[in-house]
């Protein structure tokens, strides 16, 4: 005996809408943790190696962002109170320091995963 089961458009929309949204969850994941990682493998400059220990054991965060036609993966150090991006700053250097990537590299390490589960393979 088989059993017919009828599925609205919106019913099909909000399935597949979560089954991405747990696929993004864990592509964040697996990119949070390789970042994390290369933030602690960060040594220059010396002075900035406890806060940077801060960052990425307390500050560097993971979240999905499910709106009406979107779902957004992001991962990265909230600002600060007075607004400073300091894992910003780290990626991408000052006129003081050079750059030191630690996020952006995680993410390119990872995209064929990534990749591979968003699209549900």
């Amino acid at each position: 005996m088989s059993t017919i089961t009828e599925w609205t458009q919106q019913e099909v929309i909000e399935a597949i809408k979560a089954d991405l949204v747990a696929n993004m969850e864990i592509a964040a994941g697996v990119v949070e943790t390789d970042a994390r990682k290369r933030l602690l493998r960060i040594q220059e400059p010396d002075f900035g190696r406890a806060y940077r220990r801060v960052l990425a054991l307390y500050r560097l965060i993971s979240r999905i962002v499910v709106g009406k036609d979107v779902v957004e993966g992001q991962i990265g150090i909230p600002g600060g109170e007075k607004g400073s991006d300091y894992g910003f700053w780290i990626e991408i250097g000052s006129h003081t320091y050079a750059a030191q990537p630690w996020l952006r590299p995680a993410l390119v390490a990872h995209l064929k995963d990534v990749i591979r589960l968003l699209a549900g393979v």
